[in-house]
Formats: structure tokens, C-alpha cells, sequence
């Protein structure tokens, strides 16, 4: 593969949120989670920034967060994620098929970079007219209700 590979694999990823079933009923799930729960919700994914990541920046966005503000609380996994993203190349750089473009790849699978999230947002433009209509419609979520929940 290519020093693009790892890069490739999340624009798509990110677009697979909003463009595949399994995608929205994640989302859904998350949302119902959130607005039925009166305690604290943490949540996560393997690495912290990917699903987490976008789920993090709907609830934002949804919210009222600007998607300037959302972007980049999104984009401070990478200085989160740094050492991280060090220590698990560390471990790879002996392997024989270990190269400038496998490292690329691993750097880019462990960071999170705007063009992944525009990916989902392009998305979310072209299916549902924009980010606030994907949260209504593909989700179902009450705004109103959702901003009484969390910022009254």
C-alpha cells in the first residue's frame, strides 16, 4: 500500500458514519443513551478519537458550539494522542516491511486530521442538507430537549 493508505481509510470511515445503517443506528443509540440517562455518560472507542470523536463533536454542534469551536476540540486528540502515536511506533519501526509510507500510514491512523471530518460533514451536507439536519433526521434527536438537558 501507499503512504496514503491509513489516510484514505478514514476519510471513508468517517463518510461510512453517516452514509451506512450501522452508522446511524450507532449514532442513534448514542443520542437515545445521552437524552434518557439522567447520570453522567462517558464514552469512548478503541482509541479516543474517530467515533468518539465525531459523536463528541455532534453533541457540540447540536448544542450550539460553533463548528470552528468543534473542529478543533476535535483536533486536540492529536496533541492527546501524541505519545500514544510515538510508543506504537516504536514498537513497529523493527518489522521488515517497516518504510517511510508505512510510517505515514500509522501516523495518519493515529491522528485526527480536518479532512477526515469534513469527509463526514460533506457527507452529512450531500444525504441530509447539513449537520443539524443529520442530527434531527438520520438521528432523531430533540435539540430543544437536548439543550435542556445539558445546558439548563
Amino acid at each position: 500500500e501507499d503512504n496514503t493508505s491509513g489516510f484514505n481509510h478514514l476519510v471513508k470511515v468517517y463518510s461510512e458514519f453517516i452514509t451506512t445503517q450501522d452508522g446511524i443506528d450507532a449514532y442513534k443509540k448514542f443520542f437515545e443513551i445521552i437524552m434518557n440517562d439522567n447520570r453522567v455518560t462517558y464514552f469512548h472507542c478503541s482509541q479516543g478519537k474517530d467515533r468518539t470523536g465525531f459523536a463528541a463533536y455532534l453533541v457540540e454542534i447540536a448544542l450550539g458550539v460553533s463548528e470552528e469551536d468543534a473542529m478543533n476540540d476535535y483536533l486536540y486528540s492529536n496533541i492527546a494522542m501524541e505519545k500514544r502515536a510515538e510508543m506504537m511506533l516504536r514498537r513497529v519501526e523493527y518489522l521488515p516491511f517497516y518504510n517511510e509510507e508505512y510510517k505515514q500510514s500509522l501516523i495518519d491512523v493515529f491522528s485526527t486530521r480536518v479532512e477526515y471530518m469534513n469527509s463526514a460533514i460533506n457527507a452529512m451536507k450531500e444525504h441530509y442538507g447539513g449537520t443539524l439536519n443529520y442530527i434531527k433526521e438520520a438521528l432523531g434527536v430533540d435539540i430543544d430537549k437536548l439543550k435542556s438537558l445539558y445546558l439548563e
